[in-house]
């Protein structure tokens, strides 16, 4: 072209396919496609790296949060420190990185990660104290750098990475208390030794970005090859300008405030039920330990969070198995039972701590299940449930915002735990318990096994 188009010109450029003849029609190659995704997609391969990262990021922070009353061993400070730690820096990161995505390549994501997680793991696993807690939080950004490189890269393979990733991060989320409690319970490992086999997971986070970097390069290059023989024809700025304005989806203040109120009674019982699961699960079941149990008090822990996951993996994922077993909608919009059922687990566990009157752990272990059950089904409906009768942008904005109200829960539960946890635990003590059953945590032999202690 004769001319040079630069930004104070005021045009825009179309793209027009380079013909010998210029009435003549276009053929087949020369007509742009979009880049058209491999047959690799589809392949067992494909789907295995997304569900191995998925699990792989999860698996840790599963792990890590099992290991509280390890980690807190023989120390005064309360479990809802291990939520904080392992919540804030995620939600911070995931809220600021986006901002910076396209200044970070998927090598750049790859690195980061890597180095992060194995200095986190190695900080979790062998050391102590402040270094350990300073671990848990490199961890928490590492899982977060490592979640928005994904969903940033996700849109190159979206019909199926963000399925699979799902799939994966559940089953990761209940293979790490599962692993956790049979390697210190079961086999008897020490809780540092078990902590120690995540240091095997970041060379696979380190490899599967690699992965998207290549897939990236590769749609990058594909694209670039559709648009060879194409020559550029300037528009006036005004047409496209009028064009954009006309496709561009908008979301006005009063749009926002419309979303808002419709989404108000999803958010409301989201945020109440994650707060109740979580405040439930790190600081009232861990003072419930039983002296007639056959395992040792910090042990129960352990297996509370392994119940609880169970219920979690199997309350998010009945929708998806009975839908694609029978064709039917499992789908609910009376959210609000998930989240009264977790209130109503939540209460009772309190009084139960206080006034010390549950015979033994198995009824606590079956409350631990149906509040991992009732937690996964509220997730999980509550993300299907969008307000009816709203564009596919305030669909958007809708999620956005339910979002908020899931780390949101999490993270007022955490800062609650502390006094919670505090004032259970004085109370078991006033009436006379050994302080072993008031706190499910031991105060000694993080380089002992479970069995050893007992």
């Amino acid at each position: 072209m004769g001319k040079h188009c630069t930004t104070m010109d005021k045009v825009f450029f179309s793209e027009i396919p380079v013909h010998d003849n210029i009435n003549s029609q276009p053929n087949d190659g020369d007509r742009l496609q979009p880049p058209r995704k491999t047959n690799e997609n589809s392949t067992c391969i494909f789907k295995g790296f997304f569900f191995i990262f998925g699990f792989s990021v999860n698996f840790i922070h599963g792990l890590l949060t099992s290991a509280t009353q390890d980690i807190l061993e023989g120390t005064d400070h309360p479990s809802s420190l291990v939520v904080i730690l392992l919540n804030t820096p995620y939600i911070t990161v995931a809220l600021i990185l986006p901002y910076f995505i396209q200044r970070i390549s998927p090598f750049g994501f790859a690195v980061s990660t890597f180095v992060s997680f194995e200095i986190s793991t190695g900080l979790s696993a062998f050391s102590r104290n402040n270094l350990q807690l300073f671990g848990l939080v490199l961890t928490s950004v590492s899982t977060g750098i490592a979640e928005v490189g994904f969903f940033s890269s996700s849109v190159f393979n979206e019909d199926v990475a963000v399925n699979i990733y799902t799939f994966g991060a559940g089953a990761g989320l209940f293979g790490g208390p599962l692993f956790y409690s049979a390697m210190t319970s079961w086999i008897c490992i020490s809780p540092s030794t078990t902590l120690a086999a995540m240091l095997c997971f970041p060379p696979i986070v380190f490899i599967f970005h690699c992965y998207v970097a290549k897939k990236q390069g590769e749609a990058s290059g594909k694209e670039n090859n559709s648009k060879r023989g194409v020559v550029y024809t300037l528009l006036p700025a005004q047409d496209t300008e009028n064009s954009d304005r006309k496709n561009r989806p908008s979301l006005t203040y009063r749009g926002r405030l419309y979303v808002c109120w419709k989404t108000l009674p999803v958010w409301i019982a989201l945020f109440l039920g994650n707060f109740c699961e979580i405040l439930l699960l790190q600081s009232v079941a861990t003072t419930l330990a039983f002296s007639n149990s056959s395992f040792d008090p910090g042990t129960h822990y352990v297996y509370y969070v392994t119940a609880e996951s169970i219920g979690q993996l199997a309350g998010r994922s009945y929708g998806a198995i009975i839908s694609s077993c029978f064709k039917i909608n499992t789908t609910t919009r009376h959210v609000w039972i998930f989240s009264g059922i977790l209130v109503v687990d939540l209460f009772f566990l309190i009084y139960a701590s206080w006034y010390r009157f549950l015979p033994n752990v198995w009824i606590v272990l079956s409350l631990m299940l149906v509040t991992g059950l009732s937690e996964g089904a509220l997730f999980a409906n509550s993300f299907s449930n969008v307000p009816r009768g709203l564009s596919p942008h305030q669909v958007g904005f809708s999620r956005g915002l339910l979002t908020v109200a899931y780390g949101g829960g999490i993270l007022m539960a955490g800062f609650l735990g502390f006094s919670t946890e505090t004032g259970l635990k004085s109370r078991c003590l006033q009436t006379g318990t050994p302080a072993k059953y008031c706190i499910a945590r031991s105060m000694s032999g993080w380089s002992e096994s479970s069995c050893a202690r007992h």
